[in-house]
């Protein structure tokens, strides 16, 4: 059947050609559709019950695409006009920036940070900063403000009060990473200057820098292509053994990447050494098919016989081969992430294409040209140089030497396996693995986990049942108890809820009397305090704690 089949593409390669190109053409068209985007919700699985619940109060507490910044000053304490003025012109340009969710902008002069305040007698929740302080009598109040609000204090201002933290929310439907990469990067030029640093991090900071990397990805593929362009002819070293598996392979991916396109998918910037794999994978299926034919022809001296010859030998293997390639690309859809389950359906597409474009368009391909002229020379090197590399390679494997090797080799995996248990897993440095650890975007990221909680938050919300259900006094005393255990914890550094809001109302409700910072006792007493946090406040100020019709708390664990 197979050699039927053989002979039947070579007497019809016109028609099986043009059927080939025809199909080319068709997915070249499909391949001007991709587009080479990072999209967040792909990273998501869906299904998951904790993705369930992100879903749910996603319009609360912002999309998970957060935006770090720091700014720290080299030389004294945040607390003087010029650096206060800095922290509103920051927080003012973050709130303009492409994206933003304008309720999740956070710093010490936003109107989400608040302080508690005593004023004609009255307790009220208002902003931290409303006004820049100018005179030294308000720079030192303001001072006292930030060291007694326990919100702020360690969160938005380190204890060593010489940096700020600032925070935003992006919206992940309109987010646009290389734009947003540019304005915040204009921003910190704008902004540096002489006895101040700055740092930024977050996750759409760093697909900005994959995306800002994405032309020296470009060079490296280019210039990893023309390496295997080079072995090529240093292998063959005729016109007909560079070509024939050089386009061979480009036809496998222009049908893996065509079919990318026409199922409307784009390219994760970061996966593309995917598809390079495979484009590698064809090319040693066609070169292994000009290899054959190289030696049949040296052997027949005739151009048909040999591809038909060629095709009968490598066509039942390569399938298998082939077959199995695909199928097991095709079970990592097994996992519940969109962005994974979309590479196996192309890239499984792809690998099994390369039946097509590497086992039955070579020997089409290849019965065009005429033989080169240096087969003999060809033949002749494998069997010299080649045989002698897989003759030593054979006698290992009996003999005494079979017996030594297999002794090396049981020695070598009990090492690697005894080794294999000291590997860490998860990110062993601060930042990402992506980049190289001196980086600038994880030089950012430790600065900023040693000077505040960290940028890995967790979000851990109590729900209760109806209206007002965190009203409830004996869900304050959970909550506070969850949060000083979850702080033992090893890797907890610091963690927030509406109740450090509440602690410090109850002071000054007792005029300032540290004694009476502790959570009340009734519903009446728990729905003062929501009255006087909420009274001076915009109705989402406070989402971040507790949704608007308290029926859910947050607690907040960094």
């Amino acid at each position: 059947m197979v050699k039927k089949f053989a002979f039947f593409i070579m007497q019809h390669r016109l028609l099986v050609l043009g059927i080939i190109l025809s199909v080319s053409a068709f997915f070249g068209w499909q391949c001007t559709k991709i587009r080479i985007e990072t999209s967040f919700s792909d990273l998501l699985p869906h299904k998951h019950p904790f993705i369930k619940v992100h879903k749910k109060y996603e319009k609360q507490l912002g999309d998970p695409l957060k935006v770090y910044l720091m700014l720290q000053k080299k030389e004294g304490d945040i607390y003087n006009t010029d650096t206060l003025e800095k922290v509103t012109r920051i927080t003012e340009k973050l709130d303009s920036l492409q994206s933003v969710n304008h309720d999740q902008v956070y710093s010490i002069a936003s109107r989400k940070v608040k302080s508690v305040t005593v004023n004609i007698g009255m307790v009220q929740s208002v902003p931290l900063m409303d006004k820049v302080p100018q005179t030294k009598e308000e720079l030192e109040e303001f001072r006292r403000k930030v060291r007694n609000t326990g919100a702020v204090y360690g969160v938005w201002v380190s204890p060593d009060e010489k940096s700020v933290l600032f925070t935003i929310t992006l919206i992940a439907d309109t987010l646009d990473y290389r734009t947003t990469f540019q304005q915040i990067d204009e921003l910190i030029k704008s902004e540096s200057e002489p006895g101040y640093n700055l740092y930024v991090c977050g996750e759409p900071i760093l697909t900005g820098w994959i995306y800002n990397y994405q032309n020296e990805m470009y060079l490296i593929f280019g210039l990893t292509f023309l390496v295997l362009i080079f072995f090529l002819y240093f292998y063959f070293r005729n016109f007909v053994g560079v070509l024939v598996p050089t386009i061979s392979s480009l036809l496998g991916a222009v049908w893996g990447l065509g079919f990318c396109g026409l199922l409307g998918y784009s390219l994760e910037p970061l996966t593309l050494v995917i598809p390079l794999l495979i484009t590698a994978r064809a090319l040693s299926h066609s070169v292994q098919f000009t290899e054959r034919f190289f030696e049949r022809f040296n052997e027949t001296k005739d151009k048909t016989r040999s591809c038909i010859e060629s095709t009968v030998s490598i066509l039942p293997p390569g399938i298998l081969g082939i077959a199995t390639d695909s199928i097991g690309i095709l079970l990592i859809a097994v996992a519940p992430i969109p962005m994974l389950q979309k590479l196996s359906y192309f890239c499984s597409f792809w690998a099994a294409s390369i039946i097509f474009s590497g086992l039955i368009f070579t020997p089409v391909f290849i019965s065009l040209f005429p033989p080169p002229k240096n087969v003999q020379s060809i033949v002749d090197t494998k069997q010299g140089f080649i045989q002698t590399i897989l003759g030593f390679v054979a006698r290992l494997g009996f003999g005494k030497l079979g017996v030594a090797n297999f002794i090396i080799v049981a020695i070598l995996a009990a090492f690697a396996l005894w080794v294999s248990t000291k590997v860490e897993i998860g990110d062993v440095n601060p930042g990402t693995p992506i980049l190289w650890e001196d980086s600038e975007y994880n030089a950012a990221v430790g600065q900023i986990n040693e000077n505040f909680p960290g940028t890995e938050e967790l979000f851990i919300l109590a729900e209760g049942e109806g209206k007002w259900a965190i009203h409830n006094p004996q869900l304050l005393k959970i909550l506070d108890s969850f949060q000083r255990s979850m702080e033992k914890c090893e890797g907890v550094s610091y963690t927030m809820s509406i109740v450090d809001l509440f602690t410090p109302i109850q002071s000054l409700i007792y005029g300032g009397n540290p004694k009476w910072g502790v959570l009340p006792h009734s519903n009446d007493q728990v729905g003062n305090l929501y009255f006087t946090l909420l009274g001076s406040a915009a109705p989402d100020d406070f989402d971040r704690y507790f949704s608007g019709d308290q029926k859910m708390a947050n607690i907040i664990v960094w």
